[in-house]
Protein backbone atom coordinates (compact mmCIF):
# COMPACT_ATOMS: atom_id res chain seq x y z
CA UNK A 1 0.00 0.00 0.00
CA UNK A 2 1.35 3.42 -0.90
CA UNK A 3 1.28 6.22 1.61
CA UNK A 4 2.36 9.84 1.86
CA UNK A 5 5.43 8.61 3.74
CA UNK A 6 6.59 6.80 0.60
CA UNK A 7 7.21 9.98 -1.36
CA UNK A 8 9.35 13.08 -1.03
CA UNK A 9 8.78 16.27 -2.99
CA UNK A 10 11.90 18.44 -3.00
CA UNK A 11 11.76 22.20 -3.40
CA UNK A 12 15.36 23.48 -3.13
CA UNK A 13 14.45 26.99 -1.96
CA UNK A 14 11.49 25.93 0.20
CA UNK A 15 10.86 23.59 3.09
CA UNK A 16 9.96 20.03 2.25
CA UNK A 17 6.23 19.40 2.06
CA UNK A 18 6.37 15.72 2.94
CA UNK A 19 8.70 14.02 5.39
CA UNK A 20 9.35 10.31 5.47
CA UNK A 21 11.07 7.94 7.88
CA UNK A 22 12.85 5.57 5.53
CA UNK A 23 15.18 5.77 2.55
CA UNK A 24 13.41 5.90 -0.77
CA UNK A 25 14.82 5.55 -4.29
CA UNK A 26 12.31 6.97 -6.81
CA UNK A 27 14.05 5.03 -9.60
CA UNK A 28 12.93 1.78 -7.96
CA UNK A 29 9.27 2.46 -8.81
CA UNK A 30 7.99 0.02 -11.40
CA UNK A 31 4.30 0.84 -11.18
CA UNK A 32 2.32 3.71 -9.75
CA UNK A 33 -1.45 3.44 -9.40
CA UNK A 34 -3.76 6.36 -8.67
CA UNK A 35 -7.14 5.47 -7.19
CA UNK A 36 -8.81 8.87 -7.15
CA UNK A 37 -12.40 7.67 -7.26
CA UNK A 38 -12.19 5.44 -4.17
CA UNK A 39 -12.78 2.07 -5.80
CA UNK A 40 -9.79 0.43 -4.08
CA UNK A 41 -9.47 2.46 -0.89
CA UNK A 42 -11.32 5.32 0.75
CA UNK A 43 -8.81 8.06 -0.08
CA UNK A 44 -11.02 11.09 0.53
CA UNK A 45 -9.14 12.23 3.63
CA UNK A 46 -5.79 11.74 1.86
CA UNK A 47 -6.95 13.97 -0.98
CA UNK A 48 -8.14 16.65 1.46
CA UNK A 49 -4.77 16.60 3.24
CA UNK A 50 -2.86 16.73 -0.05
CA UNK A 51 -4.85 19.69 -1.37
CA UNK A 52 -4.43 21.61 1.89
CA UNK A 53 -0.69 20.80 2.08
CA UNK A 54 -0.27 22.24 -1.41
CA UNK A 55 -2.26 25.35 -0.48
CA UNK A 56 -0.19 25.88 2.69
CA UNK A 57 3.01 25.48 0.67
CA UNK A 58 1.93 28.31 -1.63
CA UNK A 59 0.79 30.51 1.25
CA UNK A 60 -2.90 30.11 0.51
CA UNK A 61 -5.65 29.46 3.07
CA UNK A 62 -6.75 25.88 3.58
CA UNK A 63 -10.15 24.74 2.36
CA UNK A 64 -12.78 22.96 4.46
CA UNK A 65 -12.93 19.19 3.90
CA UNK A 66 -16.43 19.40 2.46
CA UNK A 67 -15.39 21.91 -0.19
CA UNK A 68 -12.44 19.82 -1.36
CA UNK A 69 -14.62 16.73 -1.55
CA UNK A 70 -17.23 18.51 -3.69
CA UNK A 71 -14.80 19.14 -6.54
Amino acid sequence: MLSAESFLIIYPEKQRMIKFNRQFDPHSIKLLVFDLDGTLIDSRLDLVHSVNAMLRHFGRPELPDELVLLT
